[in-house]
Formats: C-alpha cells, sequence, structure tokens
C-alpha cells in the first residue's frame, strides 16, 4: 500500500539521522505517518467484523475501493489530532532530538529560583 511504504521510510529516514542534526518537524511527520499506518490496521481489523453478505455483491473492486478509502480516513483523521499516538510519540521521542541526554521518568528536574527583591 503507498502510505505504508511512504510511512515507512520518513520513519526511517528520522532514525538514520545522528543526535543533535535531526529536525523536529521530519519527527512530527514521522509520529502522523506512524499514528495514520496504525490508525489504517485498526481500520482493517474493524472492517473484518462486518458480516459478508447484504443487497450489494463484495467484488474484488469494492474491497480495494474500501481499503484505499480507510486509508484516506486514517491520513486525515492522523493529520487533525487522531487519537493522539502521534502527539504522544513525538513528545517522547522529542527528548531524544539533542545530544543532551534526555531526562529520565521520575526524575526530580530542579528548578531555578529567582531571588526576591529584584527586578
Amino acid at each position: 500500500m503507498f502510505i505504508d511504504l511512504e510511512s515507512i521510510q520518513a520513519i526511517r529516514s528520522y532514525v538514520g539521522g545522528k543526535p543533535g542534526s535531526r529536525d523536529p518537524e521530519r519527527l512530527k511527520k514521522a509520529c502522523q505517518l506512524f499514528e495514520s499506518m496504525f490508525l489504517n490496521e485498526l481500520f482493517k481489523e474493524m472492517r473484518k467484523t462486518i458480516p459478508k453478505g447484504g443487497l450489494f455483491k463484495d467484488t474484488n473492486s469494492d474491497r480495494i475501493y474500501k481499503a484505499m478509502l480507510d486509508q484516506e480516513y486514517a491520513a486525515e483523521m492522523a493529520q487533525a489530532g487522531g487519537i493522539g499516538l502521534g502527539k504522544m510519540l513525538y513528545k517522547q521521542l522529542s527528548l531524544n532530538l539533542t545530544d543532551k541526554p534526555a531526562v529520565k521518568p521520575h526524575t526530580l528536574v530542579p528548578v531555578e529560583k529567582k531571588e526576591e527583591g529584584g527586578h
């Protein structure tokens, strides 16, 4: 499928980058594409639960059309914010955009105190 190959290549291009040279916009796009892939697989599995039969025959062209439609739904949904998976991935992976070590979970980060009486 077209979007799956595009998504995998975009994600690979991000992963192949060196620390410090990674572009936040590329990471955001890769996370969005990953969410689109996830949603497409979700829609595909949901379609399998629909009973066969009905008024119209289920032809090969119908299956292709439905697959393409689901793919577009997934892409549009991910672009509009989706289920939040892309945002969560971006938030987690953006910690590694620089050469600085990422803050470990459950680590307290000291906060600078402002001196009282100063401007």
